[in-house]
């Protein structure tokens, strides 16, 4: 059985870091990002691998300075090593990750732990790619900080035609598909997955670019009842891309992963004899940890990220809430929850 994200306090998450031999984290622009470093405090791992960004945010940069300071403190040796991430190059991002990793071996004996709270999508993927690659045996755990507030807010959904704009990047650039995540593909038809989020343009985008024949919609359900209504939100954005071809319309909760990959294996059931699977992340991170899992399992299936031209950092979120871990399920566990189709 796969348990689904378990709440951590401060107190918990400093009592099992004792059994944490690396810890990897973002130096994304949100506050959220640093608050699984600010919450171990002096209980940091041996090994520390800090992910830097690429993009030029002077929010990045900001964050990135505190969590290093933070990560130096102390008079406990550490080793904190440096990966730089341009999300536009995923596939390079996956090596140099593999060969920090590797670096480590044999001295990681322990846990995992992947904080994915300021990752993209393609980052998540490629995170969980290179960990399971380099240390097949060892139990990883995922970390994943809620913010406190998330842009857009209600008042300004309901009135948008006064407060300017919704969105929390601007128009999609690309369709991103990694040569990791490419799948495979034949002359059948195509089926799109698309974790349906808050930027209409991403959806309608990859959709465009992937002309599926047939759409499956997937809305994220939120965990908290004051957020419940992104979920009729999200709803109403897409509502446009029903009618342009064979759609299924499904919900999952946006906090547990196990939702997600099994609602994904039961299509995978129905379709893979005469289709091509492709799936697209753009709502929630931890939507996007059960789509790693069933690409993992089945390894045909393609994952699309369509890319915003930028990201506007102001409009992501304020603050932190609760911190999350879940315990990656092994292969042979997913493996139960989705056996080979017949």
């Amino acid at each position: 059985m796969i348990e689904p994200p378990k709440k951590l306090s401060e107190r918990e998450l400093r009592q099992a870091a004792s059994a944490c031999a690396v810890l990897i984290v973002a130096a994304g622009f949100e506050a959220r990002a640093r608050r699984v470093v600010d919450l171990l405090g002096e209980n940091r791992p041996a090994h520390v691998l800090l992910v830097r960004y690429l993009n030029g945010f002077k929010e990045n940069d900001r964050n990135y300075g505190l969590m290093i300071e933070a990560l130096s403190a102390g008079t406990r040796r550490r080793s904190i090593r440096e990966v730089e991430l341009d999300p536009l190059k995923p596939d390079d991002y996956f090596q140099l990750m593999k060969r920090v990793l590797l670096s480590w071996k044999p001295d990681v004996v322990g846990e995992i732990w992947i904080d994915i709270s300021a990752l993209p999508m393609q980052g998540i993927c490629s995170t969980l790619a290179a960990v399971r690659e380099c240390f097949p045996g060892l139990n990883v755990k995922v970390l994943y900080t809620e913010a406190a507030v998330y842009f857009p807010t209600k008042t300004e959904v309901t009135r948008r035609s006064e407060l300017g704009p919704t969105s929390i990047s601007q128009e999609m650039s690309a369709n991103l598909i990694p040569k990791l995540f490419g799948g495979s593909s034949s002359e059948v038809s195509t089926c799109l997955i698309l974790f349906a989020g808050y930027e209409k343009h991403r959806s309608f985008g990859v959709v465009d670019e992937l002309n599926p024949s047939k759409l499956v919609l997937v809305y994220g359900r939120p965990p908290d009842q004051h957020l419940t209504w992104r979920l009729d939100w999200s709803k109403n954005l897409h509502e446009p891309l029903v009618d342009t071809r064979p759609t299924a319309r499904e919900t999952v909760s946006t906090l547990d992963p196990t939702e997600s990959l099994s609602l994904l294996c039961q299509y995978y059931g129905f379709l893979f004899a005469d289709h091509n699977i492709a799936v697209s992340p753009i709502c929630s991170k931890m939507e996007c940890v059960g789509c790693y899992l069933f690409w993992e399992r089945y390894r045909d299936v393609q994952i699309a990220f369509p890319l915003p031209v930028t990201y506007l950092p102001n409009r992501f979120s304020e603050g932190c809430r609760r911190t999350f871990q879940f315990s990656l399920p092994s292969p042979s566990d997913v493996s139960t929850l989705a056996p080979a189709p017949l």
